[in-house]
């Protein structure tokens, strides 16, 4: 890898989490993440202050394991963005049991709080944010990187996300068209999903030139291919 190509991965590391924190004056006035520690084998607490002092907070207690299943992390994160912009309607509700630890956090059950996994998520940044981990940190060999590499990504409206692939043998220049939200309401692409390593496999078997173009003039990709009746 050249010392072009290792500048631009780290911008991409770097940029990507701007997907989950809009960019904005810092210190952030509002809420701040104050910690996450496990509690036993089957539980965790995550931590926000409300303010940047860090000394004291209320910590969100969550069941690891849900019924015969585990937390739905996507959901609870979701959940946790919303909760913690009210933090002081939990240090006076009567009706939610709650108690302190030694670091002076007010914790309460997330259950209890309003948590319910079932209710689904309603935003596509978390799951477009794990997607983007897999093609920044996930391309060494043998996943991908001997196929192409990652060069980008921009939300294009439309509920799409176009990501930027160069060709590693010849150095080409593709835009993917992802689908950020599915016919059905469901949010894609998955946090968990393939899609990266799947993208290798239909370069390799060159049945990418086959998917469906979109018009587009793209200054930093000359062809754009439009992947959601692929990912469907």
């Amino acid at each position: 890898m050249s010392s072009v190509d290792a500048t631009f991965g780290r911008l991409l590391r770097h940029a990507a989490p701007l997907v989950m924190a809009p960019p904005g004056s810092l210190p952030n006035g509002g809420p701040q993440l104050r910690g996450l520690v496990r509690v036993g084998d089957e539980k965790a607490r995550v931590f926000y202050c409300p303010d940047t002092t860090m000394t004291h907070g209320t910590g969100f207690e969550f069941e690891l394991l849900a019924g015969d299943g585990e937390l739905d992390v996507d959901a609870a994160v979701e959940w946790m963005r919303v909760a913690a912009s009210s933090l002081d309607s939990w240090q006076s509700a009567p009706d939610v049991p709650t108690f302190r630890d030694s670091h002076g956090n007010l914790i309460v059950s997330a259950l209890d709080a309003g948590f319910d996994s079932t209710r689904g998520l309603a935003w596509y940044d978390q799951n477009l944010f794990g997607m983007l981990s897999i093609f920044i940190h996930g391309g060494g060999f043998p996943w991908f990187e001997d196929v192409y590499s990652c060069a980008g990504f921009m939300l294009v409206g439309d509920g799409r996300c176009r990501v930027y692939i160069r060709l590693t043998a010849s150095g080409e220049m593709y835009g993917l068209d992802l689908p950020l939200v599915e016919s059905r309401g469901g949010i894609r692409p998955g946090s968990g999903g393939t899609f990266p390593q799947e993208v290798a496999s239909v370069i390799r078997t060159n049945t990418l030139v086959a998917q469906p173009r979109v018009e587009a003039n793209d200054d930093y990709a000359p062809v754009v291919f439009d992947m959601t009746r692929w990912i469907g």
